[in-house]
């Protein structure tokens, strides 16, 4: 540098005190900067990881699909209308009605949107549960009766359990509980 300004026509100025902060510790800061890029690379990575873990659950729940199943006894069958209008007083129903909406959240859940005559409700299916119906399908949905304060709409939150088709008839009430 010196010499670029010598040959310019310019005079350095010597640096009294030895070197600058920078110059005397850049193999530390390179190595805190290549240790901070490292972090985030990984950080990014495992967020996207989070999804495909979501996804092996749900695989592995389909391995171990159980056979048909209905609402337990102790879930108040109701109409998509009652629920939807908070009219339901118990903590856990039964509903049916046609999947209109399939979304897949960060956190791994799968919200569902049911409607039936002119009503909806949203129902949220944990990783847990791994089986997910498609747009255009009628359920019997099941769960744990909420009303969701930030979007003011009643769901079933966690859906615990959930069959195509009307399974509500007394002959399909047994005493089971689980997933479908």
């Amino acid at each position: 540098m010196a010499r670029l300004l010598a040959a310019l026509g310019g005079q350095p100025t010597p640096v009294h005190g030895g070197h600058r902060f920078a110059a005397r510790r850049r193999r530390l800061i390179a190595a805190g900067l290549l240790l901070a890029v490292a972090a985030l690379a990984y950080t990014g990575r495992a967020v996207q990881d989070q999804h495909w873990v979501a996804a092996a659950r749900r695989a592995e729940g389909r391995l171990a699909r159980p056979a048909q199943q209905a609402p337990p006894r102790d879930y108040h069958l109701a109409t998509l209308a009652e629920l939807a209008a908070g009219r339901v007083r118990g903590s856990h129903a039964a509903v049916l009605g046609d999947v209109s909406q399939v979304t897949n959240e960060l956190d791994g859940d799968v919200h569902l949107r049911i409607e039936a005559d002119g009503a909806f409700i949203v129902a949220e299916i944990t990783p847990e549960l791994p089986i997910t119906p498609h747009i255009g399908e009628k359920v019997t949905a099941w769960g744990i009766v909420r009303h969701d304060g930030l979007h003011n709409w009643w769901e079933l939150h966690p859906l615990t359990g959930w069959h195509t088709g009307d399974v509500t008839t007394p002959a399909n009430r047994s005493g089971t509980t689980g997933q479908d």
